[in-house]
């Protein structure tokens, strides 16, 4: 009797442990895609300039949310500043940067595949202000790519 206990406890613990190897081998699915993109060309923020980078996720309010990956890249390509953010249809988040340099904005959205309208779409700003009076000099324009239906 205390044999057969045993071996049933020996078995469930391979078991168990088939389980676990497995659990930590599997790989994660990534189920957001890329499916709408911006890209402004280079800009010049000169010492006493600052900017907000803006995006707004602007869909019908019971669509899903949509993760945006913002990000400053200078003109040799390196990644100076960067968010992740997750936005409900009508929300916006700001990347702010203050560093005098020649740059780039980008934003991917990446997004469920799953039950998106035909008006979902991303609106984004980039406002160069000078930091001492807070006036708006410039805005910079980019190519703004619509989302896609997959």
């Amino acid at each position: 009797m205390l044999r057969t206990i045993a071996m049933k406890n020996g078995a469930l613990a391979m078991l168990l442990a088939g389980v676990v190897v497995g659990l930590a081998s599997a790989q994660v699915v990534d189920i957001y895609q890329r499916h709408g993109s911006l890209s402004t060309g280079l800009f010049t923020l000169d010492v006493g300039e600052a900017i907000n980078f803006s995006v707004t996720l602007d869909d019908d309010s019971s669509g899903p949310v949509g993760k945006v990956y913002m990000r400053l890249i200078d003109e040799k390509g390196t990644v100076k500043a960067s968010k992740l953010v997750s936005l409900a249809p009508g929300q916006s988040a700001t990347l702010p940067y203050s560093v005098p340099g020649r740059y780039r904005a980008v934003f991917e959205l990446r997004e469920s595949t799953l039950n998106l309208s035909d008006r979902r779409s991303v609106g984004s700003t980039v406002e160069v202000f000078d930091v001492n009076d807070f006036k708006i000099n410039r805005f910079v324009c980019g190519e703004n790519i619509p989302p896609r239906k997959v």
